[in-house]
């Protein structure tokens, strides 16, 4: 009963993680100001906010199914 649900949760996980990295790391290299920090800032929050959204988009499937 420990493991139960397991695999199911490395179904969701791995893929959503790596499409979360993947959509930050394409928002963080298309800064519109590099050099302006504060701006650089708020992009960054940005990109991680929504590169979460992007990630739950993914994963909510394996989610429903793995809740079951």
């Amino acid at each position: 009963g420990l493991y139960r649900g397991f695999w199911a949760s490395l179904w969701r996980e791995i893929p959503g993680w790596g499409f979360y990295f993947m959509v930050y790391d394409y928002l963080k290299k298309i800064s519109p100001c590099p050099n302006d920090k504060r701006m650089n800032l708020l992009w960054t929050m940005n990109a991680g906010g929504l590169a979460g959204v992007a990630s739950w988009a993914l994963s909510i499937p394996q989610d429903i199914v793995k809740t079951m």
